[in-house]
């Protein structure tokens, strides 16, 4: 018996030991693998990781970005639209309401400096901020009938050459102021001429003001004398003066014509101080 519960005991060591075994190898064998497919889904999700991040961040570097730049429309100075193109392409193109009929629009223009400036076109590509202002002609025409263009051009041109000589002759005019007196009551009498004394009046200024200032100076208007000599004076009163005052006086042809007003220069400044005695200026 004794045999038997040995033989039986060292049976039962002899399973235990060669079962131990078994699973401790299986256990190391399944450690390694798991090891193994470790690094192979890490190597792997690496390179997917760096190949899909590498080619999102390119093409959101080149798409993603855009440009734009800002063109203004002025028109007789005003701003009058505004439009946002991408950068180094067209605007579309468009023409302003006329703020006049005798005037004709002939494009756009950008300044370079004083009164220079460069056209642009249907087809120019802007890369920068930029002030567009609108350019216009002078329509010799305005709205009449096509039938008399060639009459109305004629009558236009005319009277284009009229108001260059007014506005010539005007500048030119000469203007004398003598022979200034003193009277009684604030009053001082002149006489004045001028080579338009005929066809224009005459801005007579007086002032206490050497400077001529606004608010010191007061004008008066010379209505023209028809059919008068150019060598002839004519005499002029000024009332409401102030005693012991010195007055300046000075005087201009002033010429209106078609809507438009030209001004000589002024005369010879004159002086005078309002004493009862009589005073002569040459």
């Amino acid at each position: 018996m004794n045999r038997w519960k040995n033989f039986i005991a060292l049976l039962l060591i002899l399973v235990i030991t060669i079962t131990t075994g078994m699973i401790t190898y299986v256990d190391a064998e399944n450690q390694n693998n798991g090891e193994n497919s470790t690094t192979a889904s890490g190597e792997g999700s690496g390179a997917v990781s760096s190949d899909a991040s590498g080619d999102i961040s390119g093409d959101a570097s080149g798409e993603g970005k855009k440009e734009y730049v800002t063109i203004s429309f002025y028109n007789d100075g005003k701003l009058v639209k505004m439009v946002q193109v991408e950068r180094g392409s067209t605007v579309e193109w468009w023409e302003p309401e006329p703020y006049s009929d005798h005037y004709i629009f002939k494009g756009w223009y950008y300044q370079i400096s004083g009164n220079q400036g460069i056209f642009v076109t249907k087809t120019t590509n802007y890369d920068k901020d930029i002030k567009l202002h609108a350019y216009w002609e002078h329509n010799w025409r305005g709205p009449v009938d096509p039938i008399n263009l060639e009459e109305k051009r004629q009558e236009f041109l005319k009277k284009q050459e009229e108001v260059k000589q007014i506005r010539i002759q005007t500048y030119k005019a000469d203007i004398k102021i003598k022979n200034i007196t003193i009277k009684k009551k604030g009053k001082l009498t002149l006489k004045i001429r001028s080579t338009r004394m005929s066809q224009s009046p005459i801005e007579l200024q007086y002032s206490t003001s050497k400077k001529f200032i606004k608010g010191k100076t007061k004008t008066k208007v010379i209505k023209r004398v028809k059919n008068t000599s150019v060598k002839k004076f004519k005499k002029v009163t000024i009332k409401k003066l102030k005693k012991n005052k010195t007055y300046y006086i000075r005087a201009r042809v002033k010429s209106e014509y078609n809507g438009q007003t030209f001004c000589s220069k002024w005369s010879k400044v004159q002086k005078v101080k309002m004493k009862k005695k009589q005073i002569k200026k040459k």
